[in-house]
C-alpha cells in the first residue's frame, strides 16, 4: 500500500477507437492498465494512458513499486517483455506528482523546499483575521514577497526547489519567527509585521536573497476572503 489510506479499484475508462482486449487478458490486468494494454495492441501512443494510470494508482493507494510491477506484468502479458521506457517514465512521473499533491494537502511543510505550504500560509492569514478586526490586520501586517529569477524558474524541478529553499532561508533570516511559505513555482512570501523596520528589512532581504527576481511588499486587504484570493493570485505564474 502507498501513502493513501484506502485502495479502491475503479472501473477503467474506455479509449475511443480501441477494440476491447480479449477477456482472458483483461481479467489478469489491473483495471487502471486496461487502456495502456489496448494501446500496446493497437500500436498507438500509450504515454498519456500511462500518466492517467500512474495518477489513478497513486490516488487509489498503490505504492510505486507495486504500480511498476503491475505495469511490467501487463507488458509481459501483452507484449511478451518489459514495458517501453517512455511508458515507465510517464507512469512514474504521474504517480510522483499525484503523491506530492497529496502531501501538500495534508502537510504544513512543502516536502521539496521545507517551506510552509500555500495552504498553511492561508491558514496563518485566516487566524490573524479571525483574531482581530480585518482592518487592523491590513494595517499591521503585510506579505514580503520575492521570486526566483527567470533562469532558475525555467530549470529542472530540483533546481527550482533549491532556488526557492535558498530564498526561503533568506526570508527566515530577515524575518525570524514569521510564517514563510511557498507560493507556486517561483515565489516565496513571509507574513510580516508592518512596522518601522520593514523597509530596512526588505533592503536586507534583497541583499541576502541575491536574486535577479522581483521583491516587494504586498499589502493585505481588509477581509479574510479577499486575503485568501490574494494568496491564490500570487500563487499563479
Amino acid at each position: 500500500m502507498g501513502l493513501f489510506a484506502t485502495r479502491v479499484r475503479t472501473a477503467p475508462t474506455a479509449v475511443p477507437g480501441h477494440p476491447p482486449l480479449p477477456e482472458r487478458i483483461e481479467r489478469q490486468l489491473d483495471p487502471q492498465l486496461v487502456a495502456v494494454a489496448e494501446g500496446w495492441i493497437t500500436g498507438t501512443d500509450t504515454a498519456a494512458s500511462c500518466e492517467i494510470a500512474g495518477r489513478r494508482l497513486a490516488e487509489s493507494g498503490t505504492g510505486l513499486d507495486e504500480a511498476l510491477e503491475e505495469l511490467r506484468a501487463a507488458s509481459r502479458l501483452v507484449l511478451g517483455g518489459d514495458p517501453p521506457f517512455d511508458d515507465v517514465q510517464a507512469l512514474c512521473r504521474a504517480w510522483s506528482e499525484a503523491t506530492l499533491s497529496y502531501l501538500h494537502q495534508i502537510s504544513c511543510e512543502d516536502p521539496m523546499t521545507g517551506l510552509a505550504t500555500t495552504t498553511h500560509l492561508r491558514t496563518a492569514l485566516a487566524e490573524l483575521y479571525r483574531g482581530e478586526v480585518g482592518r487592523s490586520v491590513s494595517s499591521t501586517y503585510a506579505l514580503a514577497v520575492s521570486e526566483i529569477d527567470a533562469d532558475s524558474g525555467s530549470g529542472t524541478v530540483l533546481a527550482q526547489a533549491l532556488a526557492l529553499t535558498r530564498l526561503g532561508g533568506a526570508h527566515h533570516t530577515v524575518f525570524p519567527g514569521s510564517t514563510v511559505g511557498r507560493l507556486g513555482a517561483r515565489r516565496v512570501a513571509a507574513l510580516v509585521p508592518r512596522d518601522d523596520l520593514l523597509g530596512r528589512r526588505v533592503r536586507l532581504l534583497k541583499q541576502l536573497a541575491d536574486t535577479a527576481g522581483r521583491l516587494w511588499i504586498e499589502g493585505l486587504p481588509a477581509s479574510e476572503q479577499a486575503a485568501v484570493l490574494l494568496v491564490d493570485e500570487l500563487s499563479r505564474p
